[in-house]
């Protein structure tokens, strides 16, 4: 569910989670964080993005899902639309770079695949590696009996 406090960045606000806690954004919500009158205009930086993934070795289908969603119109009416579960950053470095937003989320976004990378690794570390390996100093991160706490950088 989205977090509408004031002091998260717009991209942070949209964020979501998914039933095994990985976090994801609507392709819709982001296309309105980006100014993008039309939704039809932001399909090119979504084709764009799949474009890329796939480019890159990757499945679009791991990072780029089709989906449903519900809208309410200006009437109250509420319609089922077609959204995009987004889990990476691509399509935002393929959006408009006229847009100043566009930057802010482009940072936004790295640091945010950046934290995920670093978690990953860590989970695969062992123990040892993990604690103690100050060389007797203190980590200001870790104690004894404690993994490193995850400092996020994206608020």
């Amino acid at each position: 569910m989205p977090d509408d406090s004031p002091h998260l960045s717009p991209f942070a606000r949209i964020r979501h989670e998914d039933e095994q806690g990985r976090e994801y954004w609507s392709a819709r919500d982001l296309a309105d964080v980006l100014g993008y009158d039309e939704w039809r205009n932001f399909l090119n930086a979504i084709s764009k993005a799949r474009e890329a993934c796939e480019n890159s070795g990757h499945l679009a289908s791991d990072h780029l899902v089709g989906i449903n969603k519900m809208v309410t119109l200006g009437s109250g009416a509420r319609r089922k639309v077609g959204d995009v579960r987004l889990t990476r950053y691509l399509v935002i470095q393929n959006a408009d770079p006229s847009k100043p937003i566009v930057a802010l989320g482009q940072t936004y976004f790295a640091v945010r695949t950046r934290e995920a990378e670093l978690a990953d690794e860590l989970v695969g570390m062992p123990e040892d590696q993990l604690v103690g390996s100050t060389h007797g100093r203190s980590s200001p991160r870790t104690t004894s009996n404690s993994r490193p706490r995850r400092v996020s950088l994206a608020s």
